[in-house]
């Protein structure tokens, strides 16, 4: 668990870095690195749970996540970000 911990570190390092670069539409691209942290974070939840009611929660919040993130990269595509998106995609 420790190693992923690292890789989403790296990754919000690098997102930073890009944010720097694309002011403009920020507050998209912001959004969607803070809906893919949630994910990874539910996922790392439920990787580690046991009890099954805490598993069934993980699932609907992932559920729940993806369609937020959907809606997103829909909208930011739309305003002609798909480029940035893909340099955003690095923890899928």
């Amino acid at each position: 668990m420790k190693i992923k911990e690292k890789v989403n570190n790296a990754v919000s390092i690098i997102r930073d870095r890009i944010f720097k670069k694309n002011k403009n539409d920020n507050s998209i691209l912001m959004e969607i690195a803070k809906v893919q942290d949630q994910l990874v974070h539910a996922q790392l939840l439920f990787d580690t749970q046991t009890n099954l009611d805490l598993i069934e929660s993980c699932i609907y919040q992932i559920e729940s996540l993806e369609v937020k993130y959907n809606y997103l990269i829909k909208e930011a595509r739309a305003k002609g970000l798909k480029q940035n998106i893909n340099n955003l995609c690095l923890a899928n």
